[in-house]
């Protein structure tokens, strides 16, 4: 496996994330010291980005192909199994009928109308104003 300056071998490939370069960067692990298991990448133009940043982090998980053995660090198999986690709650959902979001927020604005209904009579009632 190719290692860097650093000994960090390559665990696997991503497109870099500078808008005007096009290459493909190397993907590396921080072997030791405090930022270990940290990922980073090696571009051939713009060199080593090592930004402790999360969002490199989380563009890194989500968008590198990983070699054999280092695909557990893609999110990209968490997403596909959280989005059938969703498709599992929503079918749950439709069996136990529950209100839609937007049926809730309009049996809220019914309350809330018939809670100002009651206060415009109360207050006319106060004010000896009679319904017509």
């Amino acid at each position: 496996m190719a290692k860097t300056k650093g000994g960090n071998p390559v665990i696997g490939t991503v497109l870099c994330r500078d808008p005007d370069c096009t290459e493909t960067t190397t993907v590396h692990q921080i072997q030791s010291g405090t930022r270990k298991d940290e990922l980073y990448t090696r571009c051939p133009e713009c060199k080593a980005n090592q930004s402790a940043g999360e969002l490199l982090q989380k563009y890194i998980h989500e968008n590198a192909i990983f070699r054999e053995g280092f695909e557990h660090l893609s999110t990209q198999n968490e997403e596909a199994e959280s989005h059938e986690e969703l498709e599992t709650e929503a079918v749950e959902v439709e069996e136990n009928e529950v209100l839609a979001p937007e049926e809730t927020k309009k049996s809220k604005k019914g309350w809330i109308a018939l809670g100002l209904g009651v206060v415009f009579v109360g207050v006319g009632v106060v004010l000896g104003v009679k319904p017509k």
